[in-house]
């Protein structure tokens, strides 16, 4: 088979598309403008065929639509199921079944798809492939770090701090694929070659599609493609690290209303994402060299005044951060109503340096604009109620209303403990909504200027104040979704061991056991749990008194078909280490042994007796319930073993 053939299942059967790189018939195209240094003669197969991998993949994901602007099954109706035939040059690499888990693994969480692959020889080539031509004249350029380079903010001011606090070249690898964005990561990239004479060189690879436009736009897997390229330039030319430079805010890119979650919330320089990318490059590749987000703790404020401090604040204008680049032009560079553009305009104003990002560049002007479409306007209000109540969320609060996200976060961050990694969170999202509430309080009069649309963003937030105590997203903590009147004393509302309240239910086929103001566990590991439920509460209606509760033996625990007592034993086990990561991420403890699933050699298991089961609705609903990942052993959570030695 001459090209890669992607196979897509969706709700009107299968449909097959072919990536074709070579010939008159390509699909993709991936030949990058020549630049100041060698050819890349050298380039090692396998890292050939990584590149056609993420090229692949980043055509099916565009290919295919995830079914537009509605929204329905909280978004679980974006994921899509993928089947990829791949020729491979190095079919005994991509064959390893370390290097495939690690693949589906990687691929899997940026795009929230399904996706399996299957490689097969790939024929022997007429010639090289002129993946990366480099111009012939000049000496090899050395470099230390290659920064994976957009042209936003955050990139650029990356850039700026490689260059002015460290010693070393760095390489720019832009991937060029869309052409309004060009000349301003042209002239971002001149701009610094021109101030660090001999310490830059810009790489425009040019990756995209062929013969017509994608039919889906989110991208969600552009950063395996980007870090492909990244990492395979890196090795070309010997440097020792790959930088994304994203803003850790956007990074871990938090539910901001319950409608953004799953596969909606993109994940492309999520902590786990580079986390898993890093995992997969290591896999196929000996030389291991790490990738890293140099602002994974810093807020888009502290990114732009770092730009500010290495004196280059009259760059900022020059910087787009809007998505939207079909409706740019040269004046108005930003749409006003994207989240990129709300992230970027609060941030600079916070920072004092509005005078480098006139209003007259946003088509919609951020707080003043009208907001014509409903989902300007839900955009808005959900983004600003979310990043103000931050402020009002203690680290448990945090912890609790975020579960999922967050527990994913400290899982991409390995070398941390998992107090620090979650302090280090809450305080960097704490100080990112001090900045949503320095500017609206700066622009406070303008709720009552009569010029102001009632549709602009300082009009719609006013009049919505008084609904910021509810819940901003559907793992919010349970007392709050509880009638102001019927809320217990504060007192009553933390998790007690002694006072378990414990509820079972299932998401999408998946059995789910969630115990109140601690967390919750789906899938397989909650099996065992929901299976007792029955013997539970018959021996409590029968009036037993706790010591009389039966223990029940494996063999008997009615699991789904398949299931053996090997796996009821891994089941109960990953079920209570997956509590005792919550909570020990909350108090720093570990539970005890026994903790809700009770054991007795040669007896079986039984549930807790002093447990309360309670509604769902009780203990309040869970975004980690929406999760998709497959293989997961626990609550995608804090997967135990994360913190370093002595940590």
């Amino acid at each position: 088979m001459p090209e890669a053939l992607v196979e897509y299942r969706g709700r009107k059967g299968l449909k097959r598309f072919p990536v074709i790189f070579e010939g008159k018939d390509r699909t993709f195209t991936i030949s990058p403008d020549r630049i100041e240094a060698q050819l890349v003669s050298a380039m090692s197969p396998k890292l050939r065929d990584l590149l056609e991998i993420a090229c692949a993949v980043f055509a099916a994901d565009s290919e295919f639509s995830r079914g537009g602007p509605v929204r329905n099954n909280m978004g679980e109706a974006w994921s899509r199921d993928f089947s990829f035939t791949l020729p491979v040059r190095c079919p005994e690499v991509w064959e390893k079944p370390d290097v495939q888990r690690a693949l589906v693994e990687a691929v899997e969480f940026l795009t929230g798809d399904n996706v399996a692959f299957r490689f097969v020889p790939k024929a022997d080539e007429v010639r090289a492939i002129d993946f990366l031509p480099f111009e012939t004249s000049g000496s090899a350029f050395h470099a230390t770090e290659v920064i994976l380079f957009s042209g936003g903010l955050d990139s650029f001011a990356g850039a700026l701090e490689a260059l002015t606090t460290r010693n070393g070249n760095i390489v720019l690898v832009t991937h060029r694929s869309a052409q309004k964005a060009i000349p301003r990561q042209i002239d971002l990239g001149n701009y610094l070659k021109k101030r660090f004479p001999g310490r830059v060189l810009h790489i425009q690879i040019q990756a995209i599609r062929k013969g017509h436009e994608g039919r889906e736009t989110t991208q969600r897997s552009r950063s395996l493609l980007f870090a492909a390229l990244g990492y395979a330039v890196a090795q070309m030319l010997g440097a020792s690290r790959v930088s994304f430079y994203e803003n850790g805010v956007v990074s871990q890119n938090l539910p901001i209303s319950p409608q953004v979650i799953g596969t909606m919330a993109t994940r492309t320089t999520h902590p786990l994402a580079l986390v898993r990318l890093e995992k997969l490059l290591h896999a196929i590749d000996e030389t291991q060299i790490p990738i890293r987000n140099g602002f994974e703790w810093l807020t888009k404020k502290e990114v732009v005044e770092k730009i500010a401090a290495h004196d280059a604040a009259d760059c900022i204008t020059r910087a787009v951060s809007c998505t939207r680049l079909r409706d740019q032009d040269l004046i108005k560079t930003h749409c006003g109503e994207c989240s990129q553009c709300l992230d970027r305009r609060f941030a600079i104003l916070a920072a004092g340096l509005a005078q480098h990002d006139d209003a007259i560049h946003y088509r919609t002007d951020v707080l003043r604009g009208e907001r014509e479409t409903d989902l300007a306007r839900t955009m808005a209000i959900d983004w600003s109620r979310h990043a103000w109540r931050l402020a009002d969320l203690s680290i448990e609060e945090f912890y609790q209303t975020f579960t999922s996200e967050v527990s994913r976060v400290l899982e991409g961050h390995p070398f941390l403990s998992m107090a620090e990694a979650l302090r280090r969170t809450h305080a960097m999202q704490q100080r990112h909504s001090a900045v949503v509430r320095k500017v609206f309080q700066a622009e406070a009069a303008g709720v009552f200027d009569e010029s102001v649309p009632d549709t602009a963003l300082l009009k719609l937030f006013g009049s919505a104040r008084l609904s910021l105590t509810e819940p901003v997203t559907a793992s919010a903590p349970a007392y709050r979704s509880i009638p102001e009147a019927e809320r217990p004393e504060p007192d009553d509302n933390e998790f007690c061991l002694d006072r378990l309240e414990v509820a079972f239910y299932s998401a999408g086929n998946r059995p789910v056991v969630e115990i109140f103001r601690l967390g919750a566990v789906p899938g397989a590991p909650a099996s065992v749990a929901h299976a007792l439920k029955a013997d539970f509460e018959k021996d409590r209606d029968a009036g037993l008194e706790a010591s009389e509760f039966r223990y029940i033996p494996p063999g008997r625990i009615a699991l789904p078909k398949g299931a053996t007592k090997a796996s009821v034993h891994q089941n109960v086990s990953r079920c209570r280490q997956a509590f005792d990561d919550y909570y020990l991420a909350l108090f720093g403890e570990h539970l005890p042994d026994n903790f809700l699933i009770q054991s007795k050699v040669l007896a079986g298991y039984r549930l807790d007796p002093e447990i309360r089961i309670v509604g769902r609705h009780q203990v309040g609903p869970t975004e980690l319930l929406v999760n998709r990942e497959r293989g997961e052993t626990g609550p995608s959570a804090i997967p135990s073993g994360l913190s370093a030695p002595g940590a």
